[in-house]
């Protein structure tokens, strides 16, 4: 199975499995914000977990996450050595926070209004 395959099945199992309603996915975007070669690949990811999924995929601008992860890491004390696992983790969770954050500020001014 072709590693694009495993991914769409392994997330399509933690979702049904953990009853997830909202995928989140960075979107690799140029600093100028042009869709390169990377953004076109997740964006056909994403086309495919939309097809398969019980729930919304939405997509989330990631530039200079993975930085600010090493950032984060290098602020907390760890060695660039021990950060090589978890930098990927980290710019997941700061891609998540990002598009929570956004949600809460839209349901914010909502109800302001």
């Amino acid at each position: 199975m072709p590693a694009n395959e495993q991914a769409l099945s392994r997330v399509t199992e933690i979702v049904r499995d953990k009853k997830i309603d909202h995928v989140v996915t960075g979107i690799p975007r140029r600093m100028n914000g042009q869709i390169g070669v990377a953004a076109t690949e997740v964006l056909e990811f994403v086309e495919k977990l939309r097809a398969i999924l019980p729930c919304p995929v939405v997509t989330w601008d990631e530039r200079l996450t993975t930085a600010a992860a090493h950032r984060a890491l290098r602020d907390a004390g760890k060695k660039t050595r021990q950060t090589r696992g978890y930098v990927d983790q980290v710019a997941a969770q700061m891609i998540l926070q990002s598009y929570l954050d956004s949600r809460a500020a839209k349901a914010a001014f909502k109800s302001d209004q």
